[in-house]
């Protein structure tokens, strides 16, 4: 009988996490201390963090509004005021979402890096088989042919 349930997906940390209020512990290296965190971390995900970029849109479009209404009454102390809190919200929007990307770029650098790091050396292998000499005819009209021959005076 075999088993076909869901794939187990690894634990991913995310740099964004650090700035929440819910987060304040000190990182430990100790396993058994990165078990116990990791579900209250994909909790924290889920629930502050997932559909970021779509987050820092509305924040943004709530921010515009206000500002709109701002630039036809700049005196106005009240909108000055209302400002500030679409303004704080988009600017943490847009730092979790930055981190979000900065993040998603540095793996896909790496992992397109490694490809690309052994792409090259298998090219720098094939040139260097491509450049070898396997066959010499010297003066004599002998055929030395392979690889364990060498280069010797007064054959």
């Amino acid at each position: 009988m075999e088993y076909r349930g869901k794939k187990k997906s690894h634990f991913k940390f995310c740099d964004m996490w650090i700035e929440d209020e819910k987060w304040r512990g000190q990182a430990c290296t100790a396993g058994i201390f990165l078990k116990s965190i990791t579900n209250p971390l994909k909790r924290l995900n889920n629930d502050r963090f997932s559909g970021t970029h779509n987050i820092c849109d509305i924040a943004k479009q709530e921010l515009n509004v206000i500002q709109k209404q701002l630039m036809l009454d700049p005196i106005n102390i009240q909108l000055q005021e209302q400002e500030q809190v679409p303004k704080q919200g988009y600017q943490d929007a847009l730092s979790a979402s930055l981190n979000l990307k900065k993040q998603q770029s540095k793996l896909d650098w790496t992992t397109m890096s490694d490809q690309s790091t052994s792409f090259f050396f298998a090219r720098v292998k094939q040139r260097i088989s491509q450049l070898q000499i396997c066959r010499l005819q010297d003066e004599r009209g002998i055929v030395w042919e392979g690889r364990k021959y060498h280069f010797m005076k007064n054959c």
